[in-house]
């Protein structure tokens, strides 16, 4: 990942997404290529949406549940797996169901104003 440019969201998002899933969704957008693939590591991904490697696994799964991220496993020549091939949705899926009023809020939780920036939670 270059230092350079700059990662955004669709508009039709704004609102939609808790903090976490945000995040990582724009995370995923620092990586896409021209067909809007990527694949980082869920360590990249944590250090680049400020957050644990737990957290970022079920902010994965949200996004793929809303039809937002979908992605496929990889293996080396050896069989092991290496990082996911993750496919990012820019245009709003088909069936796309937006949250219902005060829904986003009852999922974000407070703000931890006790956390140090930049601070990564380590399972």
């Amino acid at each position: 990942m270059s230092d350079t440019g700059f990662a955004a969201f669709p508009r039709w998002l704004k609102g939609e997404l808790p903090p976490s899933q945000l995040a990582v969704y724009v995370a995923l957008t620092f990586y896409t290529d021209s067909q809007d693939r990527c694949w980082p590591s869920i360590t990249s991904l944590a250090e680049d949406s400020c957050q644990g490697e737990k957290t970022v696994r079920r902010a994965l799964n949200a996004l793929r549940d809303r039809g937002l991220v979908e992605w496929d496993q990889r293996f080396d020549s050896g069989g092991d797996q290496t990082t996911n091939m993750y496919r990012v949705r820019v245009n709003k899926p088909r069936g796309f169901k937006p949250q219902k009023p005060g829904e986003l809020h009852k999922t974000t939780p407070p703000c931890q104003i006790d956390t140090p920036p930049g601070h990564i939670d380590r399972p």
